[in-house]
């Protein structure tokens, strides 16, 4: 827990978590933290964007989260996404706007739409939780003779 990644610019309340003995803390206070965590799927995949946002805003799955009561996502992600960096297919993040993650002649990395992804959820009080969980971009069972980490 130690390594907790608490990402950009999150408002709500301190940025950095610790640990004190078995507790979870904000490192600028020591207030212990109950993490309420959700998970985002998708980056870690093929089409490198959360699932969803073919569908939805940003915006509006960030306020279904909060609404539901999370003060935390869990984003995967894959290495090909890192170290490729793809651009994304529009159809793949149809109900996102430019004003909501702006293109750059009409197109957007899979790493900066990420950067999207996570500022809103921060805005909106979200700690974030980074998870390096693939190598390749794909369903991690799903190429036995493929060696994914720990998997």
């Amino acid at each position: 827990w130690a390594l907790l990644a608490v990402c950009c610019g999150f408002q709500r309340a301190a940025s950095i978590l610790s640990t004190d003995g078995q507790n979870i803390v904000y490192s600028s206070t020591g207030q212990t933290v109950q993490l309420k965590c959700v998970n985002w799927y998708g980056a870690h995949q093929e089409l490198f964007v959360v699932g969803g946002v073919e569908r939805q805003s940003i915006a509006n799955i960030s306020r279904q989260i909060v609404l539901m009561g999370a003060n935390c996502v869990r984003l995967p992600f894959s290495m090909d996404l890192v170290r490729n960096n793809p651009i994304v297919n529009e159809r793949d993040i149809a109900a996102v706007t430019e004003n909501e993650c702006p293109r750059t002649a009409g197109s957007i990395t899979a790493l900066r739409f990420l950067d999207c992804v996570i500022n809103r959820l921060t805005s909106d009080g979200i700690m974030v939780i980074l998870n390096n969980h693939n190598s390749q971009a794909t369903w991690v069972g799903a190429n036995a003779t493929s060696l994914q980490g720990l998997w």
